[in-house]
């Protein structure tokens, strides 16, 4: 029929009959109206199903490919190509939002008001075909769903893998989905004399009635679609009826067309008169060929017949224009056997596709050969899943489409029920552990209710905004909403602090003044790209970006310049900074990167599996490690330059169960809620174990030492520590204010003797700015931007700190009764520290410090240090890493030590003979907890902000004792492990050798207050102060810690997600970093009471990113990516609120 339609060779026009010509009957056509007789009307209905499997559904099985500002799908069954474009889409009034798509399918047959093949929102429809009893229901991307009469129910029958409702209802339809959201078709009264009735979209309604309402003009063309604030996307066409411009709130697209009326251009605005544009080629059969996006990178398309056979993505080394014969991703399908292929371009690997006669995936086969099997329901969900281990998951499913339960391979079952809107009201870990959840008729969440019985309510307004959070101690926090109810412009903490912000019509914050009056202000341009910050002491930062939205340039308070250049794919391949360094990148057709290549001409370069998995890393050539993996993505071993080699083992749940380095080993058990419960090492002839007891929020209650109990813990209602007792009859109490913050907190002796007590007050913002300690007053004052201006010591010393637009500290200025001793700091245009008083630093090209005025510092090719030396050129000491960055080793002139990591903590030190020199444990937040020394088994007591303030022996006793200011500048010690321990300051390992604090990934100076090297991770935009690249903690060193220099996890954060970007879009990187960048935040800002885990992608791309709060081991936020029902499904949950932020249809 398609043929038929589109080649004018072979259409040579229908031939009318009557349905049986040997009957001598009259016979009439009609070719005029008779103005008589009205019934006597001319007409011919041609009612067309095409079977094509037009548009995005859950059950299909698609590749995709990024373009700026939208995605390119192939369907891997029918070839059919999919190109969807979100023109604009806008949050509003409690879970409604306006989303504007244009979706192009390659197969449709369709002319629509954006032309040939595309299809849009506001473009659904319902077609009633009365002598069948059907209802065909056309979504917005081009799917077709097909309800059948059931006569003996009298209703008709969702499609499949759907759970929609259809009915008939006064003029038109009303399709209601399984969470009671209806969409309303008004019928087209044209169709009265046709055996089919049409029907328009006409609103979407919510559960509590607010609607986008979908309004037409005269000649029955889509002229609005609002909201329920009244905020319109209006439609202007042009004189074919196509539409030629789309308007909202100040934000326009215009769209232009061929003589053939296809759309071949597409201009967004980013101010009045500047505009971006895309553009768009077609061959001879009108299929879309080419697109060339803003910055004139194009991304080809190459059919054969009507399959989609190659995609040809811009030029992964940034080439313009891109070559022709550059490499593609190629697909091929055999319809009748239903089995496709897709061969991605790097290390050219090919993944085999085997359906169902539904073309649901059933098989599938990647390039190494693994096989992971999909046993599926009659609604096409994952019944049962099968690995390429053989290792089997169990899941059971509603007739709603709800999951039920999973049950994993070791037959640990979660499970889930809902109510009739399919909510979640309660889910059961494998553990018997039950969380329950209560909602309001509206679908809004109003209460949940933990396992241990702890129960968080919520309040909405009449929109359906969450207004108050009352927590389970009985505080509250409250939200409040601008005038049309759209966006939140206030929020009161537990404490009663008021922080107010403003937005613009669309959502983007435009200020934020903080609970002590600070103000910053963002400007955006048309394109919601933040432009500008203007700090609370109005120090400006501005943005510049391409056409494609990458950002080109930061311009920072002094005025001094980081740049970017960007490749085809939108990935960086260069960051220069002010200084004219530069860092390169480089990648391959697949995305990876292969290659960095510093200022100083070092590089690293990496190779990749054909499952693009990491294969070896070299450092200028020379080969620093490889690995390998087992059949489902694990790691099984990691071989060094050394031909040392690390060996993992796994259990069926692919947790990590056994490694294996040397005589080293490491053992982990589980408990069914995939806790780790134990840790077993072995070295050599000598053995420990650790043991970890979790409640029923898996929070660790008990921790042991073979099988003897170290410590104990409590927790009060809101989740946070309440007290831990520890195995030598020392205890630390914690007691909290109406906000939860840390009012006092108390450690006893095992008499009952009071330690050490400390109170604490705050001032609006929810800083420190008082401590009350044993030894007498600590006092805090800040500016502002929140940084440390002042600190009052216990002493009677004041010492004042000044900084320079950027956050560079430019005075430290020490008062101590008639004394004042004044230290002066200078800085290059790249926020290099260059002296200290008279005192000169030196650095090398990458930004790391080399010369400090007594000290030189050596690094290797990935800018680790690797040795200190002296003023008389003395090796003081040197230090070798892993491939994660750990520290393994470190000599200095009373030996070598080698370091032990379960994760990134030392558990134990060996010294050159393999014996065991200590052993370390740690709680659930990386705080260290106990030493064994010599036999002896020690006891680390912190302050709230989590530094070693005393240790005690066996008996309860003190055997060292510390002070510091708030840099972690050691200003008293005593006893006699004072000098021995190296954990001190925030729990970080001091090197008494360099007097530098070892941070995982760099290393921090407090008497400069800032790191020796620069972070890798660059900050936010809204927040400007963090993106000085040496500056530590932002300046505010009593509220924020920073245990990983610069947080490698959350950069791992950031790469994880910017790694959507190249199979799935720039978009879908950016909404899921803009979900989760709140709390990267927090996390950053405020380690000791956030922490984060990020689950690396595996082979197949499945990760997870965890936000917990201290104490917790349940997450608050989470942002997943994996399958689900055979599609890719980015969400995220915050509680028990799930948002889902974008699907595919990729099963790979």
């Amino acid at each position: 029929m398609e043929k038929w339609i589109n080649n004018s060779q072979t259409n040579t026009g229908l031939l009318l009959k009557a349905s049986d010509e040997t009957i001598a009957t009259y016979k009439k056509f009609i070719s005029g109206d008779d103005s008589s007789w009205s019934s006597k009307t001319p007409l011919l209905s041609i009612t067309y199903y095409p079977a094509s499997r037009l548009g995005l559904e859950d059950y299909w099985n698609y590749d995709q490919h990024p373009l700026v500002d939208g995605y390119s799908y192939t369907n891997l069954t029918s070839g059919n190509n999919i190109i969807q474009y979100t023109d604009f889409s806008v949050e509003g009034q409690g879970d409604s939002s306006l989303e504007f798509m244009r979706t192009y399918n390659s197969k449709a047959v369709e002319n629509s008001p954006f032309g040939f093949g595309w299809t849009f929102t506001g473009n659904e429809s319902v077609l009633e075909v009365h002598d069948k009893n059907q209802i065909v229901y056309s979504d917005s991307d081009g799917t077709a769903h097909t309800f059948d009469y059931d006569s003996l129910t009298n209703l008709y029958v969702s499609p499949k893998g759907k759970h929609l409702k259809i009915s008939k209802v006064s003029q038109g339809y009303e399709i209601t989905d399984k969470y009671g959201y209806k969409t309303y078709f008004e019928k087209d009264p044209s169709d009265r004399h046709t055996n089919v009735t049409t029907a328009k979209i006409r609103h979407q309604e919510n559960l509590r009635g607010k609607r986008i309402t979908y309004k037409y003009d005269t000649q029955g063309r889509l002229s609005n679609i609002s909201d329920p604030s009244g905020r319109s996307l209006n439609f202007t066409y042009n004189a074919n009826g196509k539409v030629q411009r789309l308007e909202f709130e100040g934000r326009k697209f215009e769209y232009k067309y061929d003589a053939k009326n296809r759309l071949i251009e597409v201009l967004q605005y980013q101010t009045s008169t500047d505009y971006t544009k895309t553009k768009y080629e077609y061959n001879n059969d009108g299929r879309l060929t080419a697109i060339t996006d803003p910055n004139g990178h194009r991304t080809d398309y190459t059919y054969n017949q009507e399959f989609l056979q190659k995609v040809q993505e811009p030029s992964h080394d940034g080439t313009l224009p891109d070559p022709v014969n550059r490499p593609g991703t190629t697909y091929t399908y055999d319809i009748l056997n239903n089995i496709s292929t897709m061969t991605e371009p790097a290390e050219p690997n090919t993944t085999t596709f085997y359906s169902n006669n539904n073309y649901v995936v059933t098989k599938l086969e990647d390039a190494e050969g693994q096989v992971t099997q999909f046993e599926l329901d009659d609604d096409y969900n994952h019944i049962k899943i099968t690995d390429s281990k053989e290792n089997n998951t169990l899941q059971s499913f509603d007739d709603k489409g709800n999951l039920l339960s999973i049950t994993d391979s070791e037959l640990n079952k979660t499970s889930y029920t809902y109510d009739s809107l399919g909510n979640l009201i309660l889910e059961t870990d494998p553990v018997g552990n039950v969380t329950t959840h209560q909602y309001n008729s509206y679908g809004d969440l109003i209460s949940t209710k933990d396992p241990k019985g702890n129960t968080t309510s919520f309040l909405y307004d009449s929109y359906g905004n969450l207004t108050s959070q009352k927590n389970p101690d009985g505080s509250t926090e409250n939200y409040g909403y601008d005038e049309k109810h759209n966006y939140v412009i206030n929020q009161t903490d537990i404490a009663g602090n008021i922080i107010s912000n403003t937005t613009d019509s669309v959502g983007n914050t435009t200020s934020v003044t903080d609970a002590k009056g600070s103000l910053t202000s963002y400007q955006y341009d048309n394109k919601n790209q933040l432009t500008e910050v203007t700090d609370a002491q109005l120090k400006k930062t501005i943005y510049e970006y391409d056409k494609s939205g990458n950002r080109l340039k930061m311009v920072n308070a002094k005025n001094n310049s980081t740049s970017y250049v960007y490749n085809g794919m939108n990935l960086p391949t260069e960051i220069r900074n002010s200084l004219n360094q530069t860092i390169k990148h480089d990648y391959d057709e697949n995305g990876n990167p292969t290659k960095v290549t510093f200022p100083s001409t070092d590089e690293v370069s990496y190779t990749y599996t054909k499952l693009n998995q990491l294969k070896e890393t070299r450092i200028n050539g020379v080969k620093q490690w490889d690995y390998t993996y087992d059949e489902n993505g694990n790691v099984v071993t990691i071989t060094d330059s050394n031909q040392q080699s690390k060996f993992y083992t796994y259990n069926s749940r692919n947790l990590l169960s056994k490694i294996t380095e040397g005589q080293h080993i490491k053992e982990y058990q589980y408990n069914p809620n995939q806790y780790l419960t134990s840790l077993k090492a072995k070295v050599g002839e000598a053995t420990f174990s650790l043991g970890f007891i979790p409640n029923e929020l898996n929070q660790l209650e008990t921790l042991k030492r073979n099988d003897n109990t170290l410590s104990t813990y409590k927790y009060n209602q809101m989740n946070l520590i309440e007290s831990m007792t520890f195995s030598n009859g020392t205890n630390t109490n914690f007691e909290y204010d109406t906000a939860n913050r840390v009012k006092i907190l108390t450690t006893n002796s095992p008499t009952g003797d009071i330690l050490s007590q400390l109170s604490y007050s705050y001032d609006k913002n929810n800083y420190i700015s008082n401590v009350e300690t044993n030894y007498g007053k600590i006092a805090y004052q800040y500016d502002q931007l929140n940084q440390l201006t002042q600190e009052s010591l216990v002493d009677g010393s004041t010492i004042k700190y000044e900084y320079d637009s950027v956050g560079n500290r430019t005075k430290k200025i020490i008062i101590k009764e008639a004394t004042t001793d004044i230290t002066s700091y200078t800085y290059d245009e790249a926020d290099q520290l260059t002296s200290v008083n008279d005192v000169e630093y030196q650095y090398d090209s990458n930004g790391n410090l080399i010369y400090d005025g007594s000290k030189t510092y050596v690094y290797d090719g990935l800018n680790q240090l690797i040795e200190v030396k002296n003023s008389l050129n003395q090796t003081l000491a040197k230090y070798d890493y892993d491939e994660s960055g750990n520290r393994t080793s470190k000599t200095t002139s009373t030996g070598i030590v080698y370091f032990h990591y379960h994760d990134d903590k030392v558990i134990y030190e060996t010294d050159s003979n393999n014996s065991i020199l200590a052993e370390y444990t740690w709680d659930d937040n990386g705080l260290p907890v106990t030493m064994t020394k010599n036999g002896k088994t020690y006891y680390y007591h912190l302050n709230a902000h989590g530094d070693v303030i005393s240790i005690t022996n066996s008996t309860g006793s003190k055997v060292a004792e510390y002070q510091y200011d708030a840099w972690g500048n050691i200003l008293t010690q005593s006893g006699t492990m004072a000098s021995i321990n190296p954990y001190r300051y925030a729990g970080y390992r001091y090197d008494t050798e360099t007097n530098l604090y070892y941070l995982q990934s760099r290393y921090y100076n407090s008497k400069d207050g800032r790191f020796t090297t620069r972070d890798a991770f660059h900050g936010f935009e809204e927040e400007p102060i963090s993106q000085n690249l040496y500056t530590y903690t932002k300046n505010n060193p009593v509220m924020y810690v920073d245990h990983d220099g610069h947080n490698p996890v959350l950069i791992l954060a950031v790469i994880v997600i910017r790694g959507l970007t190249k199979k799935f879009g720039s978009k879908v990187a950016l909404s899921a970093y803009k979900s989760i960048k709140p709390w990267l935040k927090k996390v950053r800002n405020e380690p000791r009471k956030y922490k984060i885990k990020v689950e690396e992608p595996n082979y197949k791309g499945k990760f997870s990113i965890k936000v917990f709060k201290k104490g917790k081991s349940t997450p608050i936020f989470r942002l997943e990516f994996h399958h689900e029902n055979g599609r890719w499904d980015l969400h995220y949950h915050e509680g028990t609120r799930r948002k889902s932020l974008w699907r595919s249809k990729k099963i790979r």
